[in-house]
């Protein structure tokens, strides 16, 4: 890595690959990350462009930021530095699509809501309802590893990817898997890149398994006082031999936003179910029993039009608290077990700031956010890391609320970090991809 980077030299032998622009005084502020703006911003009009782009990148030392749809540049630590935004929205075409195969081939900076209705022309989709906001694309999605409630039934981004191409600092393309699913064997590259933010390398395009849209699409809620009795009957329905499409824990101040009277209560238990008719009815019945005599009130079913809209709302409300400036907001990775306990533990904490919002997938995956002043931060953190760590689990801050490196993002180090580290070296030596940004700083 050089001390003194040329940027002017950089910017002339980028023009030769791609389009580069600085960025101006009207928009700026929408290319900051964490109050740092890159000063170039390089637009590729195709993959090998890209990875040429990125080696002159890699060999001047310049940092870059691999940037989609810019949706969710807030997520991880602060950067290090950041002089090239690597800019993936030409990538956007779809390569290739069997729908008898149910497999789908399409460049990384397509958005997620394109590709889901290019499908849905075929009368399937892409089994992934992860809250983003618009302009989110497939790179950035895979690149955060981010998934919502039906992750419960329909599985992740891990288990979707079947193939990936990536450039990589030296400017190769490299490729990973294939265009169909039995395709793997050895090591399973695809899922390096997978939540690794963009320090390895930069999508270009991604191959995923797809599904039938369901025929029967149902949703019920019922209302508790106390998130433990909801914890212990979303424990019971994990059990049993029906897959829920998303079984979800929200408290009445996410409720609210979602359009759902709890009628005086303070947390609902919300079930997802979808396939055929039979089975569909089979769930409800199993729900009304989880439920019935753990002090839930009885079971609401609620109609299509309004179920439709309410499980568009949580996606859009999710989106916003977790990306909203000036928002603190949390996630847990927890035990599922734990899901009612913790929420209960943490329903309080926030102060002068409000009630919280809350919301869980049954997963185990529970969020926090509230608007909470900046000096008051760190403590609230320690708290909730507290209680996630008390309970076998782990707590990453997802949105800063503005803060520039004063709270811990990721929490204590692990053994495991280690070969992360490794793996870096060896993917990204001189620490080109946004530097600093993932865990442990790497």
């Amino acid at each position: 890595m050089i001390e003194q980077l040329d940027l002017a030299a950089l910017e002339a032998e980028l023009k030769t690959v791609a389009d580069v622009r600085k960025p101006d005084a009207t928009d700026s502020d929408s290319w900051s990350v964490g109050g740092i703006t890159p000063s170039l911003v390089c637009t590729p009009g195709d993959s090998e462009s890209l990875g040429e782009a990125l080696a002159i990148c890699d060999r001047a030392g310049a940092a870059v930021v691999p940037w989609g749809g810019g949706t969710q540049q807030g997520l991880g630590s602060p950067l290090e530095r950041a002089d090239v935004a690597l800019v993936t929205t030409q990538l956007d075409r779809l390569i290739e699509h069997e729908p008898g195969d149910m497999t789908v081939t399409a460049q990384a900076g397509m958005t997620l809501s394109a590709l889901q209705a290019t499908l849905g022309e075929h009368g399937q989709w892409l089994p992934l309802d992860p809250p983003l906001l618009p302009g989110a694309t497939l790179g950035g999605a895979l690149a955060t590893d981010v998934s919502g409630p039906r992750r419960l039934k329909e599985g992740g981004l891990r288990d979707l990817v079947i193939g990936t191409r990536a450039a990589n600092v030296d400017g190769r393309i490299s490729r990973a898997g294939g265009k169909v699913v039995k395709n793997v064997t050895g090591y399973d590259i695809n899922k390096l890149h997978v939540g690794a933010l963009g320090t390895l390398g930069v999508l270009v395009e991604v191959s995923f398994k797809v599904a039938p849209l369901p025929p029967s699409d149902r949703t019920w809620y019922c209302t508790f006082d106390d998130p433990r009795n909801a914890g212990l009957a979303l424990s019971k329905l994990l059990w049993l031999p029906v897959s829920f499409a998303a079984l979800d824990l929200v408290n009445a101040s996410a409720a609210e936003g979602l359009g759902l009277s709890l009628e005086g209560a303070s947390w609902a238990l919300l079930a997802r179910a979808t396939g055929f008719g039979p089975a569909v009815e089979r769930q409800l019945s199993e729900f009304r029993d989880a439920t019935r005599g753990r002090q839930g009130s009885h079971t609401t079913a609620v109609n299509e039009q309004q179920a439709k809209e309410t499980w568009t709302s949580y996606l859009e409300e999710s989106a916003k608290r977790r990306w909203s400036p000036g928002r603190l907001t949390c996630r847990f990775a927890l035990p599922s077990a734990e899901l009612g306990p913790v929420a209960a533990a943490i329903a309080e904490v926030g102060g002068a700031a409000g009630k919280p919002r809350i919301w869980g997938h049954g997963t185990g995956a529970l969020f926090w956010s509230a608007e909470v002043p900046s000096e008051g931060r760190s403590q609230i953190v320690d708290r909730l890391r507290g209680a996630a760590h008390g309970s076998g689990g782990r707590l990453v801050v997802e949105n800063r609320g503005g803060d520039r490196g004063e709270l811990d993002v990721w929490g204590p180090g692990e053994p495991s970090y280690r070969y992360m580290r490794a793996i870096k070296r060896q993917y990204d030596p001189r620490g080109t991809l946004n530097p600093g940004r993932f865990v442990d700083g790497i």
